[in-house]
């Protein structure tokens, strides 16, 4: 009896715990949630306005391409804008692009676009 306690005991071995994979790169196409709500619904936004197409620019499939798209379209270069309402969603979209650069592994490019958006000089 004694013998068949050391034997059980001796089968017993530990499982290799296992290690944790590195941390790949998503791809491009990699679906990502939006940091800021936008609305998508027709009722609550204008199919013209400003906050309908950055809305749709980010909800699209390729969501960097389609904030470029938008950045390129509004973004003005001397960032004088008609209300504080398409400055801040103007704003918003670039804090968006940077954020889903720096996701997408594109570090390159969202600290080119940090640099742009850094206000303070110092």
């Amino acid at each position: 009896m004694a013998k068949s306690r050391k034997v059980t005991a001796a089968r017993k071995t530990r499982t290799p715990k296992s290690r944790p994979k590195p941390a790949s790169r998503r791809s491009a196409a990699t679906r990502f949630r939006p940091f800021y709500n936008y609305p998508a619904a027709r009722s609550r936004a204008a199919p013209d306005s400003l906050s309908s197409q950055l809305s749709a620019a980010i909800r699209s499939p390729d969501a960097v391409a389609g904030l470029r798209r938008f950045l390129k379209n509004h973004a003005s270069p001397d960032r004088e804008y008609q209300d504080a309402f398409q400055g801040t969603r103007i704003r918003a979209a670039q804090f968006e692009l940077m954020r889903l650069e720096y996701l997408s592994g594109n570090v390159n490019a969202g600290d080119r676009l940090l640099a742009q958006l850094q206000d303070l000089d110092g």
